[in-house]
């Protein structure tokens, strides 16, 4: 909990010091493959047309993602602080032909000029049609790791788990 409370804080703070905020998926997919320091990527193939990986990630953002809340209490000597996290997700098309899984994520105690309504980018999939087959690329800040191996899953067809809801 503290490491994702501190990370918003990271980021917020550098988007308060001139940086601007990613206001759709695909900016911040186009910054996070400039480089930064607490990322990762890992892409895999699936065995299944596009057009059903798009429908399962579809449904796991609505059943998954969407609406899921997370609070975190951080004491230090006597002050005590409350962070509740709202997440919010999708799957949309992008300028180039291909589908785009992203994940939202916004602090109700946090508001920065120019991030958007529904809170900061931390997670992208992109999904490439391969034919029969279907490409997926999750680009993620580090400590959003522990959605790329459900997201996969559920690309696959496996509708069998949710990410916990911890940090």
């Amino acid at each position: 909990m503290v490491r994702i409370f501190l990370a918003i804080f990271a980021l917020a703070t550098l988007g308060a010091c001139g940086g601007k905020y990613a206001q759709t998926p695909d900016e911040w997919l186009f910054h996070f493959k400039q480089g930064t320091l607490l990322r990762g990527t890992t892409v895999s193939e699936i065995n299944r047309p596009t057009k059903q990986v798009i429908a399962d990630l579809s449904e796991f953002s609505g059943k998954c993602i969407n609406g899921m809340v997370i609070r975190t209490t951080l004491a230090q000597g006597n002050n005590m602080g409350t962070s509740i996290v709202r997440y919010s997700s999708g799957v949309k098309p992008t300028s180039d032909g291909a589908n785009l899984f992203y994940i939202q994520t916004r602090d109700k105690n946090f508001n920065a000029e120019g991030m958007p309504e529904d809170g900061i980018f931390v997670f992208a999939t992109e999904i490439t049609s391969l034919g029969n087959k279907t490409k997926i690329a999750s680009h993620h800040l580090t400590m959003f790791e522990k959605y790329v191996a459900p997201v996969k899953d559920w690309a696959n067809g496996k509708k069998n788990k949710c990410p916990k809801n911890d940090s």
